[in-house]
Formats: C-alpha cells, structure tokens, sequence
C-alpha cells in the first residue's frame, strides 16, 4: 500500500495537474464552446422550446389523436401573425394583411434578381414581433416531417441489407417514429461528446504516460528490482495508472455533465431518440438518457483501454523523445477513431462509418471493448515479460 501512494503521489504531480488544467481551458475554448454557445440559434430554438412545450404537454410521443390538437395551435399561431401584421403599418404600406398575403409577396420577392431588400420582409423574424416568424417556420416543418415519417422511412429501405430492411421494418409496423425529440439536441450531443471524450484520452496520456519511463530514465528500476517486492512493483504501478484513471475520468465527467447540463437538455431525458423530427434509424430503441448513459460507458472503456497502452508505451520506452514518438500516432489513430468512425453520425446510427462497414448493430460498443482487451492483452505481456528480462 505504501509503494501504491507513492506511484500515486508520482502521477499527480502539481505540475502536470496545472498544465492540465490551462490545456482544458485552452482545449474548452476552442472546440467545446461551439456546441454549448451557438445551441439556441434561431431556427433551433424554437424547435426546442416547441419540443419541450409537447413534451409537458403530450408525454414523450406525439399520437395521431393529439396530433389534431397540434394542427389547431398552428391555425392559432398563424392567427396571432395575421393580428400582428393587421396592426403594423409597414404592412399595410404593402397591401399587407394576413400571414398568406406575407407569404405570396415574400414568394414574389424570392425570383426577382439584384434588388435591395425591405423592411418589412424579416419584421416578423425579429424581436419586436416575438420571431414569430420563426416559429411558423418550426411549425410547418415539425407537420410536415410527422406526416410523411413512415412513408420516409419505407423509403430508405432501398439498398439496405436485410437485417437493416427488418429494423426498419419493426420501427414502421410498431409505430416507434412518434418520438418527440429535437434534431438539435441529438447532434449537438454527438459532437459534443466526440470532442470531450477526445480531451479525455488526451488528458490521460499526459498524465499517465510518463510514469514508468521517468523511472527508466532515473535508472530508479534497478533499485526496485533489488527491494522486497522486487519487479512486482511494476504491478503496483498498473494498479496506480487504472486508479489515476479512474479518478482522473470520474472528474472530467463530472465537469464535462455539469457544463453540459446548463443547456438543459436533460430535460428530454425519457425521451425516444426516434422521432419524427430526427430522421435518422438506430440500431435500438433508447431513450435519449440511455444514449448518454451508453456515450459515458463507452467513454470509460476506450479511457481504460487508453490507460493500458500508455502504461506499455511508458514501460518500453527509455526516454522521453522514444516515448513521444509513440503517443502522439496512437493519439492520433484514437482521435480520428472517435471522430470519423466511432461517433460518425451518432453511436448506433445506420449512417455510422462503423455500421456501414459491418453491418453489425452495437459494433461501436464491441470496438471499444476490443481495444480495451488488446490494452489487456498488452498489459498481461508486459507483467509477464518483466519477469524474465534484463535491465
């Protein structure tokens, strides 16, 4: 236990701690202030808050039943325009006095060629008029995707293989695309997660990576080879580098939720990922909680995995320059894993390079668990061959 707090005291090294600190900063500003700044962005927005009022209102599915409720608020809301447009006089200038006169003359507009723009074209986008334009907008489309949801989902069985022909199938015949889910939510979390769990991984080679190598380079391993323990130590630094692990993880998730949080998101939490606004088919039927849950999980594998090969890279290298030349390729392969094939568009999504590829349903959690047992593999190799080689 003593030789384990001092491996710990060795890796939590004030100095990296604080460069860890300003790298997240740094690392925070420019790739994770995109998606939490720019979230509630016009069209969206609304979208948003439209998702969150049905959810209050409906439950976590829109039903053909209150479906027709939902066509008479938007016959209202296009009321309230025609009231405001009635009472503003840059409308009436126009011959302006009902939401489908707006629309006609907008139409008109769309075809004529270098003209300069109006006042009274984006009035009802703007503050003054409670962006109700945008909300007709959110509105129209939110109908329109509900009513073609299944005859587009038939239609994207072409060029499927079986097995995708039968998830289809199962979505289609148990009316499992009535989901209220907003796309925004879905793809802001996607990338989001994709830059934080690469942070993650880089975070852990920082402060992991050094450990056994700074021993090489000290020559501190002939003194631990002739103590009691003898090589067993480089157990106990394995053990070290999984609990730094696990304590460096727990706290950057917590962090990275709490931020994530603030948006609000949570909020959708029994949610359905399969909706009729996100047109995209999964190869399960979770909630938008269990998609984040399985996001975390798959978080903590590649982190363990990322663990073992750093221990081994650290174990084999005798100097810090050998040891650089080793982490940043494989940092670099786990980036783009994450980024162009892990969470591609989204784990479990049909349009996922993985799934493309193999055609097999979950292969995002089965590749994470594959490098976790090659780092394993690795790890129990090295244990094993500290026993029998030469300093």
């Amino acid at each position: 236990m003593r030789i384990l707090k001092y491996e710990l005291k060795k890796i939590w090294h004030p100095g990296v701690l604080v460069a860890l600190a300003i790298l997240g900063v740094v690392f925070g500003y420019l790739f994770l202030e995109m998606p939490l700044k720019y979230f509630y962005e016009q069209y969206e927005k609304e979208q948003y808050e439209q998702m969150k009022q049905w959810t209050k209102k409906y439950g976590t599915t829109l039903e053909e039943n209150e479906y027709t409720d939902v066509q008479k608020e938007f016959q209202e809301l296009i009321a309230r325009a025609d009231t405001m447009i009635k009472k503003e006089e840059r409308f009436s200038k126009e011959g302006i006095t009902t939401y489908e006169d707006l629309s006609r003359a907008l139409l008109c507009i769309e075809e004529e060629v270098e003209r300069e723009p109006q006042e009274w074209e984006n009035l009802l986008y703007s503050e003054e008029f409670d962006r109700i334009g945008y909300q007709i907008d959110n509105f129209y489309d939110m109908l329109f995707c509900y009513d073609i949801r299944y005859q587009y989902f038939e239609e994207k069985k072409e060029n499927k293989t079986a097995v995708q022909q039968k998830r289809i199938d199962d979505l289609i015949q148990n009316r499992k695309l009535d989901g209220i889910m907003p796309f925004g939510a879905m793809g802001n979390i996607n990338e989001y997660s994709r830059w934080a769990i690469t942070f993650i991984l880089l975070s852990i080679l920082i402060l992991l990576a050094p450990v056994v190598t700074r021993d090489r380079l000290t020559n501190m391993q002939q003194l631990q080879w002739s103590s009691k323990q003898g090589r067993k130590v480089l157990i106990t630094q394995l053990g070290a580098v999984l609990l730094s692990t696990a304590i460096l993880v727990i706290i950057e998730l917590v962090i990275f939720i709490g931020v994530y949080s603030t948006l609000g998101t949570q909020f959708f939490w029994n949610n359905p990922i399969h909706t009729f606004e996100y047109a995209q088919i999964f190869w399960f039927d979770l909630t938008y909680g269990q998609y984040v849950i399985c996001m975390i999980g798959i978080t903590i594998v590649l982190s363990l995995g990322m663990a073992g090969i750093a221990f081994v890279l650290s174990r084999y290298s005798r100097h810090y320059i050998s040891l650089l030349f080793k982490v940043v390729p494989v940092f670099v392969i786990f980036a783009l894993f994450i980024h162009v094939v892990l969470i591609d568009e989204g784990l479990f999504n049909f349009t996922n390079m993985l799934s493309r590829i193999t055609g097999i349903a979950g292969i995002e959690v089965w590749s994470a668990v594959g490098i976790f047992l090659i780092a394993t593999t690795m790890c129990i190799y090295t244990l094993w061959h500290e026993k029998s080689c030469e300093v």
